[in-house]
């Protein structure tokens, strides 16, 4: 993604309409290849950070710190081309919609997608591993072993609490 906003691309054309858009293609297909290429990579990470933010959104016990980063994330996905494009489908889009989201994406909404990319960095970390393994009952399977047996197990989610728990 960062090649998005590092490279120099060629303006896109602020008015999207047919013409605009076959032209834009034709002349700067080098560019207009790193558009389909980013926006298609940026509309999974909107959806994927959207699909996160609803799951924990109803929880009622989680940790304050962890209700502002869903909160945030809710405030900045308010935006008309954001929700939009969190809002897409799984399908490849059209000529008109990469420019169209390559066009905010680059320019008024940069600052906000940099930041979703930030809070989706320190959710990761702040995530109550503990806390989600028992609400979820989510677990890593691994082998345990007595003696000369070894069988299936269930490990904690937490990389930091290596103790398992047998099933």
């Amino acid at each position: 993604m960062d090649k998005f906003w590092i490279i120099i691309l060629i303006l896109f054309p602020k008015i999207i309409n047919p013409v605009n858009t076959l032209t834009y293609k034709w002349f700067h297909r080098e560019d207009y290849g790193m558009v389909k290429y980013s926006v298609r990579h940026f509309a999974d990470f909107y959806r994927g950070i959207r699909r996160l933010a609803k799951q924990f959104d109803d929880l009622a016990d989680l940790p304050l710190s962890f209700k502002i980063y869903i909160e945030r994330i809710f405030q900045l996905l308010k935006e008309t081309p954001l929700q939009r494009l969190s809002e897409t489908k799984n399908e490849p889009f059209t000529l008109s919609q990469n420019l169209y989201f390559a066009f905010h994406l680059r320019g008024h909404y940069k600052t906000d997608t940099l930041e979703l990319i930030e809070i989706f960095i320190g959710l990761m970390p702040g995530i109550p591993w503990p806390w989600l393994s028992k609400h979820f009952n989510l677990g890593f399977p691994g082998i345990c072993r007595n003696g000369a047996t070894a069988y299936l197990c269930k490990r904690s989610v937490s990389p930091v609490v290596t103790a398992a728990r047998c099933v």
